[in-house]
């Protein structure tokens, strides 16, 4: 399992953040999406970037899109057939 700390983008602060820590199966790039609980919502995040480092964890930059819930209802608008 692939150690990541996920840093959200603060639009104020013109910066990532520390969100949280998690172990996955492998390692997310850029434009993949992650789905991540907090405090009981289910949020839509897009990889942003991902910084390799020789330390024991990945930071995977990430910027916040949608609840779950809307974006499922929203047709998947950036799936164009």
């Amino acid at each position: 399992m692939a150690k990541v700390a996920i840093m959200e983008f603060d639009e104020d602060k013109r910066h990532f953040r520390f969100l949280q820590s998690l172990e996955l199966s492998s390692i997310p790039t850029k434009g993949d999406k992650v789905v991540l609980d907090i405090d009981g919502i289910g949020y839509v995040f897009e990889v942003y970037d991902v910084h390799y480092a020789d330390r024991e964890r990945t930071d995977v930059n990430v910027i916040r899109r949608s609840t779950i819930t809307n974006w499922n209802a929203s047709g998947f608008p950036d799936i164009s057939l």
